[in-house]
């Protein structure tokens, strides 16, 4: 990858618009609630994507893990150990 700040930054703008429409089409074609948050690190702006405006949207993170505390187990498990290969 380049370190030309131009085209990081157009690389930036590419994923985050790719991220963001999956976003809305996962909340609008399958019927769930979405949320998502990006913060550049680097300037420290946020940018934020809701499917729903209801107040209790998105929950907080003791909301999510009373409601679904395997879930949120496996997904921690699954995202902190490293990845194999795996033949079929």
């Amino acid at each position: 990858m380049t370190n030309n700040p131009k085209r990081k930054s157009q690389r930036l703008s590419r994923r985050k618009d790719t991220l963001l429409k999956k976003a809305y089409e996962l909340a609008f074609f399958c019927d769930v609630d979405v949320a998502v948050v990006l913060r550049i690190r680097k300037k420290g702006h946020l940018i934020t994507f809701n499917s729903t405006d209801s107040d209790s949207w998105p929950p907080s993170k003791d909301d999510i893990v009373s409601a679904c505390p395997t879930c949120v187990e496996y997904y921690t498990n699954r995202a902190t150990r490293s990845f194999t290969t795996h033949s079929r």
